[in-house]
């Protein structure tokens, strides 16, 4: 999924409240960040097997340190991008 304008800046907004001074690279302690534009997901491990449909997927949005390549996963959920699954019901 594209991110556009709108959750780009909410992307920008949150980490400019949750991320506390100095926001340096653990690697390479530079300050330059890069934010996808695109939102990926994290798919459960299902012991190798490919499932389409099963399991659990975690979205997210990568954010890349433009000096070294270090890549932080921010949970898409979280930052408010992607609305939280509703509950599957049951009829019984």
């Amino acid at each position: 999924m594209k991110l556009d304008k709108q959750q780009r800046e909410e992307v920008l907004r949150y980490l400019g409240e949750k991320w506390k001074k100095p926001s340096q690279c653990p690697v390479c302690q530079h300050t330059d960040w890069g934010i996808t534009e695109t939102t990926f997901e994290i798919r459960e491990f299902l012991g190798g097997s490919i499932s389409v449909g099963g399991g659990s997927i975690t979205p997210i949005i990568v954010v890349t340190c433009d000096n070294c390549g270090n890549t932080l996963f921010f949970n898409a959920i979280s930052l408010g991008i992607v609305k939280r699954p509703e509950k599957e019901t049951k009829n019984e």
